[in-house]
């Protein structure tokens, strides 16, 4: 069980890094990254690395406390089993969820939601990306990038 902001997780989090990094509040919101930017920016970060992330790949229902979602990745490599999915406010994936998914805790329960509905194919890895934002654009976008990169480079790509 791990612990983020007074919550508990439970062990399926496969990714000490993005539980750690989910857990690390916003130093300022200031500049936020849209939900476009954002998916760009991720997409960037995957191709630097040789993977193309232009497959569709659904995941749900997945039940978040009372709330069942379902979504479409936001980028997905059927090659490599990798994708990745930007939670943000405007997330038309999202919005008639009820919970706030955007949210710290909530996004942290989503991507323990997102391992568990991949617990049958280990080979399979989704970062679950929350809204993110700095005191400049400058500022997200390198955090951004670099959270991006430490994940790739955690699951050996």
């Amino acid at each position: 069980m791990a612990t983020c902001h007074g919550a508990d997780y439970a062990e399926g989090m496969r990714s000490a890094l993005a539980l750690a990094l989910l857990c690390l509040p916003a130093c300022g919101d200031s500049y936020v990254i849209a939900e476009a930017d954002g998916v760009a920016i991720a997409r960037t970060e995957f191709a630097a690395r040789g993977v193309t992330t232009d497959a569709a790949r659904s995941l749900g229902p997945l039940t978040i406390d009372a709330a069942e979602v379902s979504f479409t990745l936001d980028g997905w490599s059927a090659a490599r089993s990798v994708g990745f999915e930007y939670v943000s406010e405007e997330d038309p994936d999202f919005v008639e969820a009820a919970t706030d998914l955007g949210a710290l805790d909530e996004t942290a329960k989503l991507q323990t939601a997102v391992d568990a509905a991949l617990a049958g194919e280990p080979q399979s890895h989704v970062l679950v990306i929350r809204t993110w934002g700095h005191e400049t654009a400058e500022l997200a976008t390198s955090q951004l990038r670099r959270y991006v990169d430490e994940w790739l480079t955690a699951q050996g790509l």
